[in-house]
């Protein structure tokens, strides 16, 4: 399983959605703004090719497991 180029940001938020966090409490934890998580949010999809912020947790927990 290979992973899509994202930055090390990116990823960051990734690992944030997956366990639950709100966009409010993304911004807070990586001290930016809700508007950049959303922006990193729709990169993040795009890069999957998926629709959902679920999709991606299911990829990512698939990912970690393998590795």
């Amino acid at each position: 399983m290979r992973a899509p180029h994202l930055t090390r940001r990116q990823w960051d938020v990734i690992h944030l959605l997956v366990q639950g966090l709100t966009t409010g409490q993304i911004a807070d934890r990586l001290s930016i703004a809700p508007g950049t998580v959303r922006h990193h949010r729709e990169h993040i999809l795009r890069a999957f090719d998926v629709t959902t912020t679920v999709e991606v947790a299911r990829w990512y927990g698939r990912y970690v497991d393998a590795h």
